[in-house]
């Protein structure tokens, strides 16, 4: 649960954003705790809600409490609770509105509101959208700099080696930076109920029908703080970092295999070195069962575009990772975060230097000025 104080920090940098916004706008937030909490952390979290409804902005702002029973709540819960309930307003007034998401210890830049809305209104095709973000150092031991730096770059990686592969999914999840119009949240199932990786696992439903794309113009500031209360993300990187475990990233080569089997199979082009392994390729095909889904994905396809359709809804971002892992498996070892970027950098002719935090600002540049291709001109 949030402190006031951080609570309040992320609430008046979206006021700024909502005085130079010509569109209504609601803020909602969730008190939340699970019903198994202590007696303590029940009355700190009634003491918060308390407090802040008494407080007023420039935007309409609801506060709301809850208990959560279900014991696999977690934070997709939590969104959903909150993003079911804007959905709810939107579709009253009859309007297919924007729902964004914002973690509590986040602040926003303040052209947040009015970019997202301009994005929107250019992108009349496009469902949802991925904000682009840039950590903070609040928390600014050399130690806690360290890990935000180690795992921003991380994630910069990650989704710039899949855009050398031209991947169609290759977009950011961060659940403090997605947007989506309220009627295409309703009509993907809404909110999935997890613990983590909800953000994940609800902005590539977007990617399977081709209607996510960048939101460059507006910026969110994640915090670099750590925590205990997810299994994976943001927070529990940082946890183990400032524990002495090293941020690592997938090997390099096993995107250089993935290139050259793409190429082989499908005569997909990318920008990435090719590195073809048959054995390997071959075993990867076995266990995951890919000459079934192979044939069956030839069997309805009468065209190559929507084979490439069919392949890459079954190779999807959650396969990439498996494959990945299955990867790791097979000897090709996560490396240190920063070889990642001086392999990612020279792919991308950009200079790297010997220091991590010019690396990560020469990548949030170059993100920053791209308009990745949505995955339906890639195909």
């Amino acid at each position: 649960m949030e402190k006031y104080d951080v609570l309040m920090d992320s609430l008046r940098s979206l006021d700024f954003a909502a005085k130079k916004y010509s569109e209504a706008v609601s803020v909602l937030v969730l008190v939340n705790v699970k019903s198994t909490d202590d007696s303590k952390a029940k009355l700190e979290a009634k003491a918060l809600y308390d407090k802040l409804r008494s407080v007023k902005f420039h935007f309409d702002f609801y506060c709301f409490y809850h208990e959560m029973d279900i014991p696999s709540a977690g934070v997709g819960y939590a969104r959903k609770l909150l993003m079911d309930s804007a959905f709810r307003s939107c579709n009253s007034y009859g309007t297919d509105g924007l729902i964004i998401n914002l973690d509590a210890d986040t602040l926003v830049d303040c052209h947040y509101f009015t970019e997202i809305q301009a994005w929107f209104d250019r992108n009349q095709d496009m469902e949802a959208g991925s904000i682009a973000f840039s950590h903070r150092f609040d928390h600014n031991s050399t130690s806690s700099v360290k890990a935000i730096i180690d795992y921003e770059s991380h994630l910069r990686y990650f989704i710039n080696m899949q855009r050398l592969l031209n991947l169609p999914f290759a977009y950011q999840t961060i659940g403090s930076a997605m947007a989506v119009r309220s009627f295409a949240y309703a009509k993907m199932g809404g909110m999935p109920v997890r613990q983590a990786g909800e953000d994940f696992y609800f902005l590539h439903k977007y990617t399977k029908n081709f209607r996510l794309g960048d939101i460059n113009g507006a910026i969110v500031y994640p915090s670099n703080r750590s925590s205990q209360r997810v299994p994976f993300g943001t927070g529990k990187a940082i946890e183990k970092a400032l524990s002495e475990e090293t941020i690592m990233s997938y090997n390099p080569k096993s995107f250089e295999i993935l290139a050259a089997w793409l190429y082989h199979l499908l005569a997909w082009e990318s920008s990435l070195k090719k590195t073809y392994d048959d054995k390997l390729m071959r075993q990867y095909q076995e266990v995951s069962n890919f000459a079934q889904e192979w044939e069956r994905i030839k069997k309805h396809t009468a065209s190559k575009k929507t084979l490439l359709k069919a392949f890459f809804n079954w190779f999807d971002a959650f396969r990439l990772m498996k494959y990945l892992h299955f990867m790791r498996d097979q000897g090709f070892h996560d490396i240190s975060t920063q070889d990642c970027m001086a392999y990612v950098l020279t792919e991308l002719q950009l200079p790297v230097d010997s220091s991590a935090l010019i690396n990560l600002e020469q990548l949030r540049q170059y993100d920053q000025k791209q308009r990745y291709r949505t995955s339906e001109e890639l195909i």
